[in-house]
């Protein structure tokens, strides 16, 4: 066994400025931040990849003592516009995990759809009850952001069933239907022709998050082995990259990452995946982290900080 300690750090999106309100959840970050901390990364750590990770999961090869590794989630389009050029100046190797049902479309993650709805529709002057559990006041700013926050918040453990249906009803409710995206660099996903950029730049691996990017904890084992399975074959597909593509869980918690899928990603030739659980990944002797739970900070997501001092 080697002696490493090992950082990951998660990004979701890069972008050049956040309008008012919106990223509610904050895990898009600004460009400037993003360099600096690409850069602090760069002078102070051996960068190793996932790829890496997975291989000393394996038993191939050794990681260094003092290591970090970068990645991605979900696939916005604003990766390729913002940090590729970034993770290319600074020459420093980068894995992003993507929900290929979203991939060169034009669907938005559910909680994108609800910040578009909720802070676009026109002004409400009366509380609407949408159902027993969920009110819709959008008659001023400030109440626009506590109803985005109380809707995400109910629908956050709901079935993917369930919260289709209420952006739905909202939709109807707000008379939102067919409306263009305002803000793409926040919403928009990649296509694969762009992946395949980044990937064809030696600096990029691209694996796969799911399909639908719904959390496997709320799935039944079916659904959990169509959407880990469906979603490397489609990344393997696109991409014709090394078999299987690397894997990380939606929403990445413990309730998220039911046993049944590490057993998929065993029988998919995988030796390790990453959460989204805030931590160090250490391996000795003494004390292992576990490949399958690896540790992640989610820079800015939901208030998380960059986890060094620069």
């Amino acid at each position: 066994m080697f002696n490493t300690n090992l950082k990951i750090v998660c990004y979701h999106g890069v972008v050049e400025s956040i309008p008012d309100g919106y990223n509610s959840s904050g895990k898009h970050i600004l460009v400037s931040e993003f360099e600096k901390q690409i850069s602090f990364l760069a002078r102070n750590f051996a960068i190793v990849t996932m790829r890496d990770i997975d291989l000393a999961a394996k038993g191939v090869g050794a990681l260094p003592r003092n290591c970090a590794a970068i990645t991605f989630d979900d696939g916005f389009l604003n990766n390729f516009e913002f940090a590729h050029p970034i993770i290319q100046k600074y020459e420093v190797p980068a894995t992003i995990y993507v929900a290929t049902n979203y991939i060169s479309g034009s669907h938005l993650i559910w909680t994108d759809e609800l910040e578009r709805l909720i802070l676009e529709a026109s002004p409400m002057p009366l509380t609407k009850l949408l159902n027993d559990e969920i009110t819709v006041d959008l008659s001023t700013k400030e109440r626009r952001y506590n109803t985005l926050k109380c809707v995400k918040k109910n629908l956050k453990s709901s079935p993917p069933s369930r919260r289709a249906s209420v952006v739905k009803m909202l939709t109807k409710l707000l008379r939102f239907e067919d409306e263009p995206v305002r803000h793409p660099s926040l919403h928009n996903f990649l296509n694969w022709e762009h992946l395949k950029v980044m990937q064809n730049s030696g600096l990029w691996e691209v694996g796969a998050h799911t399909m639908s990017h719904n959390s496997l904890g709320l799935l039944l084992d079916h659904e959990v082995k169509q959407e880990i399975v469906g979603s490397i074959l489609k990344v393997t597909q696109e991409l014709r990259g090394k078999y299987p593509p690397l894997f990380s869980y939606p929403e990445g918690q413990d309730q998220d990452i039911p046993s049944y899928a590490i057993n998929i990603l065993k029988e998919s030739g995988l030796h390790s995946a990453p959460s989204a659980i805030e931590g160090m990944n250490s391996f000795s002797s003494d004390y292992a982290t576990d490949f399958f739970r690896l540790r992640r900070d989610l820079v800015g997501f939901e208030g998380i900080a960059f986890p060094w001092q620069m």
